[in-house]
């Protein structure tokens, strides 16, 4: 495999949210625009209180709970408002960045993964891996690994759990997590050869 970048833990970058109520850790982003926005990003955000999440004009996002036991979300522009729990670990919920969002915890503090794409420029698709498996990474697409629980291999490089694998590479990569693990494999396509994004709901 060529052509790839391996991402540590000490290297994210921790940046405040768009409306000040917590951190995220920034894992990849590409295409950023200088004085901010990007085409897409892959972040680690921290959920400490309950709030409003802030809000993202044009973005298309998935988010997975990575640690903790979950929250609740309250989309409050649609009628009736509508709520979903994000509890259950490693399921990705799909949405729109514009939609008024606020948040509640179901316990303590919890960390959710964020997969965002600027939707006139980019859209993404993740997919939580947990058998051995080949994906196929076509020319335009990024493919990226992140090791959500255990250790995983791609492409003959092991990441650690935590650690990601930006991969530009046309053909199909080989993704195998240790026994009871799971790894979150995104791509990210040209939004003028990719399908919309389907879905609503919230940001961080």
């Amino acid at each position: 495999m060529t052509n790839r970048t391996l991402i540590r833990p000490g290297d994210h970058r921790v940046v405040p949210w768009k409306n000040g109520g917590g951190t995220t850790r920034e894992v990849a982003v590409g295409e950023p625009r200088p004085g901010g926005g990007f085409a897409w990003r892959l972040s680690l955000a921290s959920v400490a209180a309950a709030g409003p999440f802030s809000s993202f004009p044009g973005v298309d996002r998935t988010i997975l709970l990575v640690s903790g036991e979950g929250m609740e979300l309250r989309f409050t522009d649609e009628v009736p408002p509508r709520v979903v729990r994000v509890d259950r670990p490693f399921e990705p919920v799909r949405f729109a960045g514009e939609t008024a969002t606020t948040c509640a915890l179901l316990g303590g503090p919890v960390v959710d993964l964020n997969v965002m794409t600027e939707r006139a420029r980019a859209t993404h698709a993740l997919e939580v891996v947990r058998e051995a498996g080949r994906r196929a990474v076509k020319v335009g697409m990024i493919g990226i690994a992140h090791a959500l629980a255990g250790a995983t291999w791609v492409g003959g490089e092991r990441l650690a759990e935590g650690e990601t694998l930006v991969v530009r590479y046309h053909g199909c990569v080989s993704i195998a997590p240790d026994a009871g693990g799971a790894t979150a494999w995104i791509l990210v396509e040209p939004a003028s050869t990719a399908r919309p994004l389907a879905g609503a709901g919230p940001s961080d």
